[in-house]
């Protein structure tokens, strides 16, 4: 089971970085070009988030308050990343948060297939 996980893993990214080719070549105009500044942030969040709900699943204890700490903290980490970005005044911030709110909701649904997976055992 664990194998799976880290193979969607590798998928997962490898999908959002093909994607990024894909828009850049062809439609250059609906990407940042911090993207990949959003990419790698989202990835140390995801990872944060792995670390800290790690210990929920391998007792099998699952606290609800751990889970719903580190879903609070990656939305705080979130939305101080978009403030400082906009606070130095990015050159077209509008397409900078559409960029960042469409990574944020990949990670987010990933995750949510993931603790879902988890829970099930």
């Amino acid at each position: 089971m664990k194998k799976s996980i880290s193979n969607s893993y590798i998928y997962f990214f490898g999908a959002l970085v093909l994607t990024y080719l894909f828009f850049f070549f062809f439609r250059s105009d609906l990407i940042h070009k911090y993207f990949f500044y959003i990419l790698s942030f989202n990835f140390l969040i995801d990872l944060i988030f792995k670390f800290l709900n790690k210990g929920v699943f391998v007792g099998h204890n699952h606290s609800v308050l751990i889970v719903i700490f580190s879903t609070i903290l990656r939305l705080s980490l979130s939305i101080i990343f978009i403030f400082l970005f906009g606070l130095f005044g990015v050159v077209d911030f509008m397409l900078f948060t559409i960029n960042y709110l469409v990574i944020f909701l990949l990670f987010i649904i990933f995750e949510i297939t993931i603790l879902l997976i988890n829970l099930q055992r």
